[in-house]
């Protein structure tokens, strides 16, 4: 069985990052999404504990003191994080965690796990999509739309710290692409060293 790792996910709001991750999850029987905590507001299609843990900022910021978050940030007005529970469990049981963060919650990841870690930022094809996106779905007002296109121009500056890039042009092959990267990802020789160890031991046997 093939070590578990950590596949992270970002892009700029309205790129499609979480549609993405719940598409391979879909698709790949051992890929599980991880859900991350939010003081955001939940929006009308969104379920408590299956898109986002929804917390209080007192909450939030509680679990931030007591070290409850493999990595946290302030985003968009907004408290993000991911919690450590049952992040090494999944990695020891060789499954593989999916996640969608921004990317200072990558760089943390990354630190986090150096070596369970795979990085991988989607963008659109062109810049302009994203704000047609937003303001397609209809989920944010205008200033926070603004922010989001912002911040996206600042997060794309630093995409030479991930290991992958897939334009989301088309989502199905932007899914078809991420499921590539995790299935070499599962062929690397430091993912499957306890089949090459027992191939060794047949050999001195």
């Amino acid at each position: 069985m093939s070590k578990g790792f950590i596949v992270v996910i970002t892009a700029p709001s309205g790129a499609g990052k979480t549609t993405i991750c719940h598409r391979v999850e879909q698709n790949m029987e051992e890929v599980m999404y991880s859900i991350s905590a939010t003081t955001r507001k939940k929006r009308k299609d969104e379920i408590d504990e299956e898109d986002y843990y929804f917390l209080k900022e007192r909450e939030f910021k509680n679990k931030i003191e007591k070290n409850d978050f493999a990595e946290w940030a302030f985003v968009h007005g907004n408290f993000y994080g991911t919690p450590k529970d049952n992040i090494k469990t999944i990695i020891q049981e060789g499954k593989i965690l999916i996640m969608d963060i921004d990317v200072q919650g990558a760089m943390n990841i990354q630190r986090s796990f150096p070596n369970s870690s795979v990085l991988i930022f989607v963008l659109p094809p062109r810049l302009s999509y994203l704000k047609e996106r937003l303001l397609k779905r209809k989920q944010d007002n205008i200033e926070t739309i603004e922010m989001r296109l912002l911040n996206a121009r600042e997060e794309i500056m630093s995409i030479d710290k991930f290991d992958y890039l897939v334009i989301n042009n088309n989502l199905d092959e932007a899914v078809e692409n991420v499921t590539r990267i995790i299935e070499t990802e599962e062929l690397k020789v430091k993912r499957n060293l306890e089949i090459i160890n027992r191939l060794k031991e047949d050999i001195d046997g």
